[in-house]
């Protein structure tokens, strides 16, 4: 299960990308900057889905505690 701070994670790393994409240039290259930001989303989403071990922690966790 996805959890707040899981999703709050996410989106940090998605805005990072997104960041480092508005720097480059060439529009090719910052597609694929911008890409790469979706595909670690994602990864990382679907990772912590599967991840039952940290789930208890990850619950009681809150977005503003990390």
């Amino acid at each position: 299960m996805i959890y707040p701070c899981d999703a709050a994670n996410a989106v940090g790393i998605l805005n990072i990308h997104y960041q480092f994409a508005e720097t480059i240039c060439r529009p090719k290259e910052r597609i694929k900057a911008i890409t790469q930001g979706l595909i670690a989303h994602d990864r990382m989403l679907a990772d912590w889905d599967g991840h039952r071990k940290s789930a208890d922690y990850r619950r009681r966790v809150t977005p503003k505690s990390l």
